[in-house]
C-alpha cells in the first residue's frame, strides 16, 4: 500500500496495482489502449477519485488527478 495526495489535499491509500497503474498511464490515456483487468481498475479509481474520466474525440479516456 502507497499513499498518495490528491490535487485537493486530501491523501489517500492505493494498493500495488493501482499504483503500477498510475505509473504506466500517461496525462491522457484511451480505455481502448487498457487492457480489460486495468480498464475495471481505472473505473473503480474514478470513483475512488484517482482518476477522471473524460471523452476526447468520441473515445472514453481517463487523465490522473
Amino acid at each position: 500500500m502507497r499513499i498518495l495526495t490528491l490535487n485537493n489535499g486530501l491523501s489517500i491509500m492505493v494498493g500495488l496495482d493501482e499504483s503500477h497503474l498510475l505509473e504506466r498511464l500517461s496525462d491522457t490515456t484511451l480505455k481502448s489502449e487498457l487492457e480489460e483487468r486495468d480498464q475495471q481498475l481505472a473505473s473503480q479509481m474514478v470513483t475512488r477519485g484517482l482518476l477522471n474520466r473524460t471523452r476526447k474525440d468520441g473515445k472514453i479516456a481517463f487523465t490522473k488527478n
